[in-house]
């Protein structure tokens, strides 16, 4: 689904406090505001109703009033950290143990009883205290992935048109893309695994990231312009005429290497 970042221009502000379920301002770097119920957030993006419609907006796009609007309303809205609980876990005869959650992995569950940590075999644990151990791991992982400082980016090193780069602006804040195209205004990225096309004002972009984008740009045009080059040739390449004939005999098959299959 590609985004297009348009705001329109709110009138007023109809509300300013830090309650998730109300109207709140969300506004763009280049100052489009747009009049939104806050849905949630994750480290690079913040989903809204809008219009009765629902919208996802990268948080490299918004200025930095409304990250910090959204930083707050997560806040209010995010869970109690359960990994600090003393939580119940049951095993597969039905007793009960009441520990802390440390960790958790495919075989094994880590937990913390009475500041004694042991680590125990999930097969011992019933379905339910299972799936517990699971969501509280995913809860610490994403945790951990949103603290976590965006990779530095060597660029001076080698390029690729189809990997996932951080881009940042100048607030510092991250998202992850592959890129598509710089034009005047807009860089082009595609998001979430290539699944949604994104526009980020290239104003809002740090001084690295915009010299990333450049060298992309130089690389994609040569590619280009590369292509354009052969599909010239193989149109100007005089292709001999095929006959029914000429399907029962073997042929030489060459190719680009110079290298001959006969079939």
């Amino acid at each position: 689904m590609r985004i297009l970042l348009f705001f329109s221009l709110a009138l007023s502000v109809l509300c300013n406090g830090q309650d998730p379920n109300a109207i709140h301002p969300f506004t763009d770097v280049n100052g489009r505001t747009l009049q939104a119920k806050y849905i949630g957030s994750s480290a690079d993006s913040v989903k809204i109703e809008w219009n009765g419609q629902t919208f996802e907006l990268p948080l490299i796009t918004l200025d930095g009033e409304t990250q910090s609007l959204v930083d707050r309303l997560s806040k209010v809205t995010a869970p109690s950290d359960s990994s600090e609980e003393v939580q119940k876990w049951t095993d597969t005869q039905g007793r009960t143990i009441e520990a802390k959650f440390v960790k958790a992995d495919k075989l094994t569950l880590t937990i913390d009883w009475n500041g004694k940590v042991t680590t125990l075999p999930l097969t011992m644990f019933s379905a339910s205290s299972r799936k517990l151990a699971a969501e509280l791991q995913n809860q610490q992982t994403q945790s951990e992935s949103v603290n976590a400082p965006a990779p530095k980016i060597d660029l001076a090193g080698e390029i690729d048109l189809s990997k996932e780069y951080p881009w940042q602006n100048t607030s510092g804040q991250t998202a992850y893309g592959s890129f598509v195209e710089l034009g005047k205004s807009d860089l082009k990225v595609l998001m979430s695994r290539g699944t949604r096309e994104v526009l980020i004002p290239v104003d809002s972009l740090n001084k690295d990231s915009l010299a990333l984008a450049k060298k992309l740009q130089t690389l994609a045009t040569a590619e280009q312009k590369g292509l354009a080059t052969l599909a010239k040739k193989r149109k100007a390449m005089k292709v001999p005429a095929v006959t029914e004939a000429d399907l029962e005999i073997e042929h030489d098959f060459t190719n680009t290497s110079g290298q001959v299959v006969k079939a």
